[in-house]
């Protein structure tokens, strides 16, 4: 069966659930953050080979080596420590030693199919790497500085006018306020004159690209599914559409360039990845520009604004997936 890694509050995964129900495609859910609170693991390891990996969760038990065929690594929340454990230096233990385990369940797990490995997720983190794939499948994509030094920002932005700031990793903040986005935005002259702050942290700089129109484009193993996203239709989406405003920015289906599908396709597999959302831009003439890929990105809106049948698609991979197709 299908086995679920993801966390209590991820309400696509209930959707998710609710088509496996649906079709009655067997699975079982586990939120890893509640590992050492309410479930159970075991990894038995002779002659250098795994001889029992136990999962007591949900008032199940499921044997990850022989009930498991698949694994949909959603999005698992970092494992919390139990509450009875009252000193921060053995919370801090627990914690590493619960997430030491993980890692090692998932090397141990590795000949399952996976959509997608925390490993080569984890590769994907590296937006330069990704850049260097598309280029060498041959996407267009904007030249690029990471840097510390204000004057290699001040010369990098002379040689390719407007530039764009974002993050390298993730670009989120934590606060007790909860979670902060970084968004991508257009430098500005008073920015470029305020620059001395980047010596702190390292900033991810590319040729502002003009747009036409944005795309988030779904892969699913062979299956691609383009979104056209109008984010210049509002002064609040022109620098990063995530800011989101639906009322004024359309989104509807878009037809992508055979070429360009049959690269998407190729990015998966030369990453071993079978799920991917891409990012990218249409230019005002026509030209399509590689940002970057999200391996565990979302997708749910883009379904409910324009129809495409991602969930679908996915839980039939699932399904053949477990069948063996």
């Amino acid at each position: 069966m299908l086995l679920i890694l993801s966390n209590k509050f991820d309400t696509t995964t209930d959707l998710v659930i609710e088509r496996l129900n649906k079709r009655r495609i067997p699975f079982v859910r586990w939120n890893v953050e509640d590992m050492l609170r309410s479930h159970k693991i075991t990894l038995e390891i002779c002659a250098g080979k795994l001889r029992k990996a136990l999962l007591l969760t949900e008032g199940r038990s499921v044997d990850l080596e022989r009930d498991i065929s698949v694994i949909w690594y959603r999005r698992p929340d970092k494992v919390q420590p139990h509450r009875a454990i009252r000193k921060s230096s053995h919370k801090e233990f627990a914690v590493r030693e619960g997430s030491m385990i993980l890692s090692n369940l998932w090397a141990l797990l590795k000949n399952k199919v996976w959509i997608n490995h925390p490993t080569n997720n984890h590769l994907l983190d590296n937006k330069l790497y990704q850049l260097g794939l598309a280029e060498q499948l041959g996407m267009a994509t904007p030249p690029t500085l990471v840097t510390n030094n204000p004057s290699e920002v001040r010369r990098f932005r002379k040689e390719h006018g407007d530039l764009a700031a974002k993050p390298l990793s993730a670009g989120v903040i934590q606060d007790k306020k909860g979670e902060k986005l970084i968004y991508t935005r257009k430098l500005k002259d008073e920015d470029v004159a305020h620059l001395e702050s980047i010596k702190l942290c390292p900033t991810l700089f590319q040729a502002y690209i003009p747009k036409k129109l944005e795309l988030r484009i779904t892969v699913v193993e062979n299956s691609v599914f383009a979104c056209a996203i109008e984010s210049q239709r509002s002064a609040k989406t022109i620098e990063d559409w995530r800011r989101y405003d639906f009322p004024n920015v359309p989104h509807y289906p878009f037809k992508l360039p055979y070429k360009l599908s049959k690269q998407l396709v190729s990015f998966l597999k030369m990453t071993g990845i079978k799920f991917g959302a891409f990012d990218f831009i249409l230019t005002p003439d026509n030209q399509l520009v590689f940002l970057e890929i999200n391996p565990n990105g979302q997708w749910y809106w883009i379904e409910k604004l324009t129809g495409l049948p991602i969930t679908d698609k996915l839980v039939t991979l699932f399904e053949y997936s477990i069948e063996g197709r």
